[in-house]
This record gives structure tokens, sequence and C-alpha cells, in this order.
């Protein structure tokens, strides 16, 4: 089912399959036949569902428009605007500040700016065309950057947004005409994105089942019948935990069969599908695989086993505050939270702190925060928890702006006292300690909600760390470094690239890449040499040391700098260090790693051995693509070959999974 974005109201829509595979949308209006005037020329448009990748947008008048954009937030810029800034409607051409267009009244708010109202649609790029290379081609011609870039994988067009009326228009007169391999570009000035949460009538409704007599398990739109907290509960586990009610066994015989389509997809990549070992190794391999591929590694624990659990603070379909999940999006229109009482993957600890705090801030004197209008005081809470025991690590974010000082200061002294004497019970009732140790408060104003300094974080009381231990060792963690969510499944992990790198020796240089607060090469410290670790989060880096300090591990060195950064001084010191014996292990964020980072490694053959640990084949095929490519100017050094994949269950419930690639240095 496509949502579908009308300019009528749609009470209800019915589907239906035709015998050739396509489906028949019918659509019921409240306000009368569609209007008879002509519909004019098509014009690129935003997506108010978040489809993008080539969905069609579909009006009432009957007009198809092209793939659209997307965006979470339509005012994420921050920049202080003007209220008379123009923008253009539906119809391509300009609202005053009087005219109060329907979605386009963010772009008039007071204080707030956003780069939606200076866009403009590039036709005619192609299929080969990514962001950067939007980006790229917006700064060659026009001698300045873009505010964001759009571009979906399969879209021929592009859209770029700025600053200015005036850096809009020099846009389209210098890229309008240019020839970019053969095909004329087609610029022209677009619309602002809609706001979706001001369209009702293009928000996902709720599905009801039919009838037991009904006809064959479809479902109906009925808006007027309320959810029940329970089908609720129900709807937020499908959406976190979609697995939830399959056997284990059955999920992780699921997960090896999808993880094995996306390896083929990753190995018919050009710049791949073309080497030798990958076409004799595929065809030889009863899998279609070039490489080993084992059967994944199941966790030890299916339920209650995430250490780190972040809510969302806001109203729920009562219209109540309370802390939990949304359940919807912005991008969909729907902001209502649920509580995650019946969640599978989140701990009873954390369950309770989230309703101590849901409680709580149901009774305070300040507002949660509103996604709409950017107001509001309640923003979001971060637990994590340790298999050590003890209370939690909590952080509240939450808006001071706006409010008066001496009431913010009241309430958040309100929630030390009583958060800090909240006691900690058992399944039976029993007080076994206090339910948080450590409370952070966060001030966070950006409208994204995304903070990437400690700036405005406070710790109220506690310690600052929590401590966990995994496979005999001691982690302190900080609130916001990378630790496995999943301990007792990390530890399977652990134990998998021990098994995965036979080439440590104590003659090993070990580089630990993206190494979060070191647990990986501190694990592995006594069977090298020496262990250098990087990650960007000097938060997380400072808790490495004392974590090798910790564990009397004294052959590590963690330096805290982004990876393309600091892997050239890596490389010297491995080179001066190494006896040419290096192993590499990465484990990058979902996107993978920095190009930079890629071709340091290609470049130095003394690194014989790499793993690769990725949540995300589909981020790291690039990645993948670019060690295992022939060997060309801007890729030096023997490629690698993929050896064996080892896929490690850290997410029960979930489509998620790690994935252990082991990859080695050809010899030529």
């Amino acid at each position: 089912v496509v949502e579908m974005s009308v300019d009528v109201p749609v009470v209800a829509a019915a589907t239906k399959v035709c015998n050739d595979g396509t489906t028949a949308v019918a659509l019921t209006s409240t306000a009368g036949p569609a209007d008879p005037t002509p519909a004019p020329a098509p014009a690129l448009d935003s997506d108010d569902d978040g489809g993008g990748g080539g969905a069609a947008e579909v009006h009432a008048r009957g007009e198809k428009r092209g793939p659209v954009e997307s965006c979470t937030d339509p005012v994420a810029d921050g920049v202080a605007g003007s209220a008379d800034t123009e923008v253009n409607s539906s119809e391509g051409g300009a609202v005053g500040a009087g005219a109060a267009a329907a979605g386009l009244e963010y772009t008039k708010r007071e204080g707030e700016f956003t780069s939606e109202i200076f866009k403009i649609a590039i036709r005619g790029l192609g299929n080969h065309m990514n962001v950067p290379g939007v980006r790229k081609l917006v700064k060659k011609h026009c001698g300045f950057d873009p505010v964001k870039a759009k571009k979906g994988r399969d879209w021929d067009h592009a859209f770029a947004t700025f600053r200015s009326t005036e850096q809009r228009d020099a846009a389209v007169k210098a890229l309008n005409g240019v020839v970019l391999r053969t095909v004329t570009l087609d610029v022209q000035i677009a619309e602002a994105r809609k706001d979706p949460m001001s369209h009702p009538d293009s928000r996902k409704r709720r599905r009801v089942d039919r009838d037991a007599d009904g006809g064959g398990g479809g479902f109906v739109v009925d808006p007027s019948i309320p959810p029940t907290p329970e089908e609720l509960s129900g709807r937020l586990s499908d959406k976190v935990t979609p697995l939830w009610q399959m056997p284990y066994e059955d999920q992780l015989t699921l997960k090896k069969e999808t993880i094995r389509k996306k390896l083929k997809e990753v190995f018919r990549e050009k710049g791949l599908r073309t080497l030798p070992w990958v076409i004799n190794g595929s065809a030889d391999s009863p899998q279609g695989l070039p490489c080993a591929f084992e059967d994944v590694q199941p966790s030890p624990v299916t339920e209650g086993y995430r250490n780190k659990c972040e809510f969302t603070v806001g109203l729920g379909l009562d219209g109540v505050p309370g802390v939990g999940h949304m359940l919807g999006s912005y991008q969909e229109g729907s902001l209502v939270v649920v509580k995650p009482t019946d969640c599978r993957h989140i701990p009873a600890s954390s369950k309770a702190v989230a309703a101590f705090l849901d409680a709580f801030i149901t009774e305070s004197t300040l507002p949660p925060y509103n996604r709409i209008d950017h107001t509001g005081f309640w923003r979001e809470v971060m637990v994590r928890t340790s298999s050590v025991g003890g209370g939690a690590m909590v952080m509240v974010k939450v808006q001071k702006r706006g409010h008066v000082d001496k009431v913010v200061a009241d309430e958040l002294d309100r929630l030390h006292q009583a958060i800090s004497a909240a006691p900690l019970r058992n399944a039976d009732g029993d007080e076994v300690g206090k339910m948080v140790a450590t409370l952070y408060v966060v001030d966070n104003d950006s409208s994204s909600g995304v903070q990437d300094t400690p700036e405005g974080t406070t710790l109220i009381f506690g310690s600052p760390v929590i401590r966990e231990t995994m496979a005999g060792a001691q982690f302190d963690i900080a609130p916001q470094a990378f630790f496995q969510v999943n301990t007792a499944g990390a530890s399977v992990l652990i134990d998998v690239l021990k098994r995965s790198c036979p080439s440590l020796t104590e003659k090993t240089t070990l580089l630990d890449i993206c190494c979060g607060t070191g647990t990986i090469g501190i694990l592995l410290a006594a069977s090298c040499r020496r262990v250098i670790g990087v990650d960007i989060c000097a938060e997380a880096i400072e808790n490495a040391r004392v974590n090798a300090t910790l564990n009397g591990v004294k052959n590590c060195e963690h330096i805290a700098a982004k990876a393309e950064d600091a892997i050239r001084d890596v490389m010297k010191s491995c080179e001066q260090d190494s006896d040419g014996n290096v192993v590499a292990i990465v484990d990058p964020p979902r996107a993978g790693l920095h190009k930079d980072v890629v071709q340091n490694i290609r470049r130095h053959n003394d690194i014989k051995h790499l793993i690769y640990i990725s949540c995300s084949l589909g981020g790291a095929k690039g990645n993948i693509v670019d060690f295992c490519r022939a060997t060309s100017k801007k890729f030096r050094g023997r490629p690698f070959e993929v050896r064996r994949v080892i896929p490690v269950d850290l997410f029960p419930h979930t489509m998620h999974c790690e994935n252990v690639v082991v990859l080695e240095r050809t010899e030529e």
C-alpha cells in the first residue's frame, strides 16, 4: 500500500490487486467533486510520506508527479530568517507573507529559518549521480555550496537548497543549460516541502482487520474507531521488534537467508563482479557466494538484552504526556508516544525508569517538547544499565530556552530529589537497591535534537560513568560513548573475532579503528605486541584509556580523532614498529568508513588481514568494493579478497545483525 498525498480530505482508501499485479486505489472524499479546472504542468514536489526512492505522487486532480524529496523535520537549519521571505506554492507561484499557505506555516515562524524556501530542482542528472556529486556540481558552477542536497538512488533529478533568494537565483542561472554527459540540465525553482503535520489527510491511518467472514486478510480504514492500549502496544512491538512473535530459531534462519541475499548484491557490484575469485567462487558455491558463509551465531540472551535504551517524551493518543517510543514519525504526520511496556528487547530496569519519569513528567509544571513548533521542555530520556547490577545511568534531555530560570531550577531539583530516592524492585516487588545511580541533564535547543558536543551536559549526581563486565574484563562507559547494546551477544562477537584473527602474534600490531571504549583492542591485546585504537569521540577515548589501566593492559594506545585524520600518522607508526605484521579491525558507523581510511589501508601492504564489522551490509557495500577492487591510481596497494562472513545476532526480534567480514590481502 502506497501512501497518497491528495488535495481533498480522504475518508477512506480501498486497494485491490489486479490480475496483472498492479494495484488499483479508490479514494472516497467528503469534499465534493474534484476541481474541474485544467491541471497545470507537473512540478517536482516534496513527499509527505517519506517514500522517496522513485515513488510517484498522485494528486486528486489526476496529476502524477515525479520522485519526491523527504526530510524528517522541515525546520532544521537554525538560522534566523525573515518572515517576509517568499515561498513557492503548489502551483509554482509565490505566496506572500499573509497567504498562510497550507503546510507552509513553518516557513513563517519568527526566529527560525529553513532553506526549503530557497530550493531548486535539477533535472537530467541520471542514476550515476549521488548527493556528494550534486554538491560538487553546484560548487563548480556556482562558486558556493548548497545548504542541503537530496537525490534518491533511482532519481534522474535532485533538489538543492540555499540561504537566500540571490543564491537560489544565481544557482538556477548558472546550472540551467549545463551539458552533463550529453544531457542538458533543466533547472527550475522548486516549491517548499509541505509540513506533514499540517496535512491530516496525508497521515497514515489506522488499519483494522476485516470481519472473520470478510474476504481474505485485507484491511479497511476506519479512523473513527480509537485503538485500544493493547493494540497500540502491539503496533509498537511490530515497529521496534518486527520478529517478536517468531520463534528464535526461525528468526536466525530468516536472518541468514536475508544476509546471503545482501551479500550476493555486494558481489554483483561493479568493481567486484568481474574479478576471477568472485566469478569462480560464486560458481562453485552452493550458496552462490565466493566466500565461506557461516550460520548466524545466536545471542545467549533474547529478552531484555539492551543495555542502552532511548525514549521520547511526548503526548499519548489521549493527549497526556508520557515517556516511551514514537509510534509513527514526523514524516508520517504522527507523533503519538506509546509506553514500552511490552517491548521484549527492553530490560525491566529500563522500563521502570521510563515508567517513573512518565509519572513525574505527567505531573510536571513544564510541558513536553513540541516537535511542530519547537517549544516545550522535556525532550528525551536515555537509560544505560549494566549486567553487573546497581542503579541505572539516566540522561534527561530538555530545552531550557523559553522558560523561566527559577521554574526550571525548581523542577530539576524536584526531579533530583525524587529520582535519587526511587527504589529498584525485583519481579517480586522487593526493594533491591536504588533505581538510578547517575543522573545527567542535557540542555539542547536544537530543532533537530542532535548535539555533537558535551556543552550543556550537567552531571546532577552519581558517577560520570557506568561499569560493565564483558568476557572477563571491566569497562567504564560514559553516557555518549559507543558500547555494544547487547553485552552477552558482544561476548560472542569477541569469540568470533579471536578465531577470525589466527595471524595475531607477539609481533603483531593491531589497529582498532572506530574503537569506542576500547573493548575489542583491550580483549585482544594479550595476543598482540601493540594495539592502536582510534575514535572520534573524545569521551569514549578517555574511557578506553581508563579501561586499559583498569584491566592491566599496557600495550594499548588510544587516539581521539577522526579516523580519516589520524590514519596517515598511525600507518607511519606501524611501518616503523610492526615488522610487516599488521591486522586491522574496523567497526564503523552504519554508513561505513571514510574513503581516506579505505585508501590508506589499501596503500599499506603490511596490513595483510582486515576484519570489517558491520550491522548494515548496505552501508558497508561501498567500502568492501573499494577494498577488493583492482589496483588503480586511486586505490593503490594490493587488493583484498573476502574469505569468510560470520553473522552474529546482537539484536534478537529485529532484522538487524552484526556481520564479521574477514578479508585477506592478495599476494599479487
